[in-house]
């Protein structure tokens, strides 16, 4: 986008651009975080001059990210497999691996070193609270983000205690999943907690 051509954007151009879900900036013009006209049928539009100075004050111009690697640990491996697969997908273009179980996590995270873990809560022998500790200890600056099928249990708390920012459940919402990522940058947080 040009700063002198300020023109009219759909949605899903203006998405495509930042990087998020429609959903995602739906949510942030609803807060008017970024402005928009109606048109007489009701449909949104975005000036591309809002869209710009947007994206430079959170980082967010062309893909821009601080995050590079995010490690998913599931036991369920279908479901890693997929939320790798669209997490791959997303704008931003991170490298993504999956792993299946808290002891290939553990081998996995010096490997890889990963800016995020996505972890399952409860899973076969190394569980998800003692592979936050471990993370916590020796990868501080590692976001951790949950995921589990059961809601408000002691091992979620632990959770959060060991360091996790998020606890995400299943079924998973990806738009919720793309949100808690934080995918552009640690900046775009703030975004959400203006309201």
């Amino acid at each position: 986008m040009n700063e002198l051509d300020n023109i009219q954007l759909l949605p899903a151009r203006v998405a495509d651009y930042l990087g998020i879900a429609p959903a995602t900036l739906r949510q942030w013009a609803n807060k008017g975080l970024l402005p928009y006209t109606t048109t007489v049928g009701g449909h949104r539009r975005y000036m591309s001059t809002d869209v710009e100075r947007f994206a430079e004050k959170f980082g967010m111009l062309n893909g821009q990210t601080n995050i590079r690697k995010i490690l998913i640990v599931d036991d369920e491996q279908k479901l890693a497999d997929y939320l790798a697969q669209k997490i791959r997908n997303h704008a931003t273009k991170p490298e993504v691996l999956a792993v299946y179980g808290g002891i290939e996590a553990g081998f996995t995270l010096t490997k890889f070193a990963p800016d995020i873990v996505i972890l399952d809560l409860m899973m076969p022998g190394v569980n998800g609270v003692e592979v936050a500790n471990l993370i916590t200890a020796h990868h501080p600056k590692c976001m951790i983000i949950g995921i589990t099928g059961f809601k408000n249990t002691p091992e979620e708390q632990q959770f959060i205690a060991a360091g996790a920012k998020a606890c995400i459940y299943k079924p998973i919402d990806l738009d919720e999943m793309f949100m808690a990522l934080d995918l552009h940058n640690t900046d775009v947080a703030n975004i959400n907690a203006k309201e």
